[in-house]
Parts: C-alpha cells; structure tokens; sequence
C-alpha cells in the first residue's frame, strides 16, 4: 500500500490537549499541528511526541505561516507549502 488513506484527529480525555491531524504513511506517523496565527507554541504536540507517545520516536509537524526549521522533535512547514509537505511524504 502506497500513500495515505486517511487523516484523524487526536484529543485527550479530560485535556485541553489536541493535535489538529495524524496521517501515516508508509514509514511512519505523522502528528501536524496547523498555526493560521503569530501563536505558534505547540504544547499539544510537543506533550503528543516527547511524552505521551515518546516510545514510538515521533517527529511532529507544524504548519504554520513562519519559515522552515527543524527543531529535532519537531519541523515547522511554511503554510504555503503544505500540500507539497504531505504529498511528498504520502509518496504522490
């Protein structure tokens, strides 16, 4: 199977916490998180990668309207390239 079938969204029982779509593809789970604001702290996804899921050696994506830069647990992808983003990973 190449590619992705579907994208989910993830929150916690009891939690402000959430995480704006996962999709897996081949080789992985993608977590993404979509900033459209100047706020782009991204508690949600951080406490997804390091700590609730910390076991399973995700990399968390945020998309948002500042520059590309990969922060090690996680990479921030220019809104404008979104789509270019997740194609490339879902192989298309």
């Amino acid at each position: 199977m190449q590619g992705c079938q579907s994208a989910y969204y993830y929150s916690k029982d009891n939690s402000t916490m959430e995480v704006d779509f996962l999709f897996q593809t081949d080789e992985r789970v993608v977590p993404v998180e979509a900033k459209a604001e100047e706020n782009v702290k991204s508690h949600s996804l951080y406490n997804f990668v390091q700590n609730d899921f910390a076991e399973m050696n995700l990399k968390g994506v945020r998309m948002s309207m500042k520059p590309y830069i990969d922060q090690g647990w996680m990479e921030n992808i220019p809104l404008y390239s979104a789509e270019s983003y997740v194609k490339k990973q879902i192989g298309r």
